[in-house]
């Protein structure tokens, strides 16, 4: 079923809504575009259809930007819509049931996500196509080093799901001050910790305070 999503202007910015919530906004003055807040507000979800349609609801707008933003999202959407419905391919049997479901996916290898803030889909950021029998996976990342063995070896490929929220006891892939690492999120009493399934000397847990700088890029599905 097509999604009926509005595009409107409301204190300062420009904003995608869907049934009166705000799923995305750019500044009107920075139009800074963050392509991973973009994805996670208007696609990440259950039963959220790429099918869109974008109605441009603004009777007013004093930047006088709104028209070009407008079409630009209008091209993004279409060009995700295109991208995701050419690469999901189902087999059915004879009774008609999705016996299997496959997409394609962005791989990125270990040193390209080691760069400055990295996140999914950024650009510039080098990537692979990768096929995945995961529906849930959004992208997929080549692992270096051996912090998580046994649980994931050096050089395995893991399958990501975009996510801003983890609980006790996922694996994600986390940007903090600076680094790239994948870790188990583990929250206590004692707070919230970053740590290795190696339980090797050479590894330790990470304590994420106030002043850690620390971004949850994704959730490892597997």
């Amino acid at each position: 079923m097509k999604r009926h999503l509005s595009f409107r202007y409301e204190d300062g910015k420009y904003a995608i809504a869907e049934n009166n919530q705000i799923l995305f906004s750019i500044d009107g003055s920075s139009l800074r575009f963050v392509a991973l807040d973009f994805y996670n507000g208007v696609y990440a979800g259950e039963n959220k259809s790429i099918a869109i349609d974008l109605i441009n609801d603004i009777s007013s707008d004093p930047l006088k930007k709104g028209i070009y933003i407008y079409t630009w999202l209008c091209d993004i959407i279409e060009s995700i819509r295109k991208e995701i419905s050419g690469t999901e391919e189902a087999l059915v049997d004879n009774n008609g049931t999705d016996i299997l479901s496959s997409k394609i996916i962005q791989l990125y290898e270990w040193a390209a996500c080691a760069g400055d803030g990295f996140s999914f889909g950024q650009e510039g950021v080098p990537a692979t196509d990768y096929p995945s029998d995961n529906m849930e996976a959004d992208y997929a990342v080549r692992i270096s080093g051996k912090s998580m063995e046994p649980t994931i070896e050096d050089e395995s490929i893991v399958l990501v799901k975009c996510a801003n929220e983890l609980f006790d006891g996922d694996i994600g892939i986390f940007y903090v001050d600076g680094n790239i690492m994948c870790k188990r999120y583990s929250k206590s009493s004692k707070g919230v910790f970053l740590t290795p399934d190696n339980t090797s000397d050479q590894f330790t847990s990470i304590k994420i305070t106030e002043s850690t700088e620390c971004i949850i890029q994704g959730k490892v599905l597997e």
